[in-house]
């Protein structure tokens, strides 16, 4: 081939692969944009932000979600004592999260309080009352103490609640605790300067017990006085207690002096 022809042949050839590859390269660019740019710009312009419908009613949340373009839907139902039934609790996708509209929105509703079975708590402990009544998520209210001589002290002798009552959860049930047997008790009377006789006569309609320690000399009362006393007046015991007491004597000595 000739020079002449030879030389236009490469310049040609050369021409052609420029256009090849600038072709291609086009070609490469129209695919990325048109596969993978432009359905991200596209997905990208749908999505918009979830809207926070917790703390409404299912009702607001429903209509909320589709006035926004997404679906809902309640999948999730719990009891729950701090919200009323109705109440949505959570969602998926959370509040304010970018989705692409028309997405489903997942709702948990609350059933509200959960009603319980009030337990027996009579004839036990306040400890075991108090894990009886969590177990059966109620709640231990005051503790009242009155005496009982039927049941030994320390164990609940009432409940405000009777066992078997269906109430609300988180119930406060208030507790009456034995101190045990009635005990009966006597005011000690005063016994000072009085006789003998006398101050165990008082004793007795006291329900209470004279017991004579000692005797002192003391010319100034007559004998068997009672001159001191213990209890003091006013004290409180037992019934069946004893006051303790000492009694006036006189000087055998001067007794016989003329």
């Amino acid at each position: 081939m000739p020079e002449y022809f030879t030389s236009k042949y490469s310049k040609f050839t050369k021409y052609i692969k420029y256009f090849l590859v600038i072709s291609s390269s086009f070609f490469i660019l129209f695919l990325i944009m048109d596969k993978i740019v432009m359905p991200l710009y596209v997905r990208l312009g749908d999505e918009i932000e979830v809207p926070d419908v917790t703390e409404k009613t299912d009702v607001e949340a429903v209509l909320e979600l589709r006035r926004y373009g997404f679906e809902a839907e309640i999948t999730v139902q719990k009891y729950d004592p701090y919200h009323a039934k109705n109440i949505i609790l959570s969602q998926i996708p959370e509040p304010y999260t970018r989705v692409k509209k028309g997405r489903k929105v997942v709702l948990t509703r609350s059933l509200g309080e959960r009603n319980v079975i009030v337990p027996n708590l009579i004839s036990l402990s306040v400890r075991n009352a108090e894990l009886e009544l969590s177990r059966n998520n109620l709640r231990k209210g005051e503790i009242f103490y009155n005496p009982s001589a039927e049941f030994p002290e320390g164990v609940i002798i009432s409940q405000s609640y009777e066992a078997g009552m269906v109430v609300r959860g988180a119930t406060v049930i208030d507790i009456t605790v034995s101190e045990g047997p009635v005990s009966q008790k006597s005011i000690v009377p005063s016994l000072q300067e009085k006789t003998l006789d006398n101050a165990t006569r008082i004793s007795r309609d006291n329900k209470l017990k004279l017991v004579v320690i000692d005797a002192l000399i003391n010319n100034d009362y007559l004998p068997n006085t009672i001159l001191i006393q213990y209890p003091q007046p006013g004290d409180t015991l037992s019934s069946g207690d004893s006051v303790l007491v000492v009694i006036s004597k006189i000087d055998s000595i001067a007794r016989k002096i003329p």
